[in-house]
């Protein structure tokens, strides 16, 4: 980690023209090639990052502020002050030793039904972790872990620390939740009805007791918050 105020800032997503305005507000330059930092701003802008993440750090805006992102109405403090630099994975997600697709906050694993449960196991470093019967499980990496992951009932996980794994809608008096370094791999034990393998919100495919979900952090890519997010954890 280590302190940084961006002077020539790239913008990018909806909003741009005020987030422009922000970035003049703030003392910095608006800039389209080598810039200090990006800003990005709305969840599809954002997770296209993962196809493609960019060189410069990226100083994620959203509506509502989390730990690791920025609200709109704070963009010119935020960039007015020194930012702190973490890095972040993004994860692939593998079937059958083929890429499915890429996320930056959350692979799931979900019955295509509502109310209806399937059975799942997980593995980490080629060892059994835990099993369950649920209406699916999220991997969440530290931004997603304040999310749906949370909601859930999983654990904050903060910058580096590894990815959070948490059943929805466990059918158990006792529900787990647990923090895996990546790699990890979500099995389908028993299908009642279809499973879907989503990633960052969107359905990539359906899978079945014989095609195992495998979790790599095949690429990152570097993020600036104001160091006081961070803190509360």
């Amino acid at each position: 980690m280590d302190a940084h105020t961006p002077a020539r800032v790239a913008v990018h997503g909806t909003g741009a023209s005020t987030l422009r305005e922000a970035v003049v507000k703030a003392g910095a330059s608006v800039v389209e090639h080598d810039p200090d930092a990006v800003v990005v701003a709305g969840e599809e802008s954002f997770f296209a990052l993962s196809d493609d993440p960019p060189s410069a750090p990226v100083v994620p805006v959203t509506d509502e502020e989390t730990p690791l992102t920025v609200a709109r109405d704070r963009v010119v403090t935020a960039l007015s002050g020194p930012l702190v630099r973490y890095t972040h994975p993004v994860l692939d997600a593998r079937v059958g030793g083929e890429s499915v697709g890429r996320a930056l906050a959350e692979v799931t694993l979900m019955t295509s039904e509502s109310a209806r449960i399937s059975e799942f196991t997980i593995g980490g470093d080629g060892r059994h972790v835990g099993g369950f019967r649920a209406d699916g499980v999220v991997v969440a990496t530290p931004l997603g872990s304040v999310g749906y992951a949370r909601a859930a009932g999983g654990p904050v996980v903060t910058p580096g620390t590894g990815l959070a794994v948490v059943p929805v809608g466990q059918f158990a008096t006792h529900r787990g939740a647990w923090v895996l370094t990546p790699p990890v791999d979500c099995a389908v034990e028993r299908d009642e009805v279809p499973v879907s393998l989503v990633l960052d919100g969107t359905v990539a495919t359906e899978i079945g007791v014989d095609s195992p979900v495998h979790i790599v952090s095949a690429d990152r890519f570097d993020f600036l918050i104001p160091a006081g997010g961070v803190e509360s954890f």
